[in-house]
């Protein structure tokens, strides 16, 4: 992979803002496609990408993933959607499912869209999303949607452990109250603020199960963040990175408030 991007990256007529997908299916056949609502599949990724369908990654993004001190990538994957009964074989468009993950050079395997969602909480790039919660005690849910959100990545070296504190916050609204609690009572708020901050670490902890702990690559940036802080030590333990993160310990603070109520039912 890195020769052929390497390629995009000399070649003048070639844009190094163009997203990249990967996909089981044949490229030709993707390309295709005749989607029923756009003129071509281009504008269908295009607009997944804008609406934060899954990860954005350019050819110029992938390239710095490839030369970070991991060499470790991700990228979405697309599957082609069956067409409606009574249209063509070709009459749909392709949809992103989840993250292909690589480990170098190697596709090591994918993940859905839900684990996804932890990944990008890890490498700072959540910006839309909506979380469900279900408050002990009571029957219903309640759904928030992220306004804002932020995480950074506190690396610490300490009695030769690595561990990294992720730091993450967010503001959101109420946008579904289906039970029966009062959204506007400060101490059921910041009931609910809680939930989301167990629902947002649990998204983080099942990205790390998959991907750190299973697939062992790290398209986290925890590489480049124990390198900033500690150049020296990861000059000297830098070879052994692959043995080194499947242990790193992660802990989080986490820090969600809710900004709107919305109306309760």
């Amino acid at each position: 992979m890195r020769d052929h991007i390497d390629f995009i990256m000399r070649h003048p007529q070639l844009r190094e803002r163009g997203e990249i997908f990967v996909s089981k299916q044949k490229a030709k056949d993707i390309l295709e496609l005749m989607p029923p609502l756009e003129r071509d599949l281009s504008e269908v990724l295009n607009e997944l990408v804008q609406h934060k369908v899954g990860m954005d990654v350019t050819t110029k993004k992938l390239a710095q993933m490839l030369i970070s001190d991991s060499g470790d990538c991700a990228l979405p994957w697309i599957k082609i959607l069956p067409p409606e009964k009574g249209k063509k074989q070709e009459q749909t468009i392709a949809y992103i499912t989840g993250t292909a993950i690589f480990k170098k050079d190697k596709m090591v395997g994918v993940i859905d869209s839900s684990v996804t969602r932890g990944v990008l909480w890890l490498r700072d790039e959540i910006r839309l999303a909506i979380v469900t919660i279900n408050p002990p005690h009571t029957e219903g849910y309640i759904s928030v949607n992220l306004t804002q959100a932020s995480s950074k990545l506190m690396p610490k070296i300490k009695n030769g452990k690595w561990k990294i504190t992720l730091q993450a916050e967010s503001n959101s609204d109420i946008v579904q109250n289906t039970t029966k609690l009062d959204v506007s009572n400060p101490e059921v708020g910041k009931m609910i603020e809680k939930q989301v901050n167990k629902a947002i670490e649990n998204r983080m902890r099942l990205a790390l199960k998959h991907v750190q702990k299973d697939m062992k690559a790290d398209v986290f940036g925890f590489a480049e963040a124990f390198h900033r802080k500690y150049p020296d030590r990861w000059n000297k333990e830098k070879n052994h990175w692959d043995k080194i993160f499947p242990n790193v310990e992660v802990s989080f603070q986490i820090k969600s408030k809710i900004r709107r109520q919305g109306m309760s039912s």
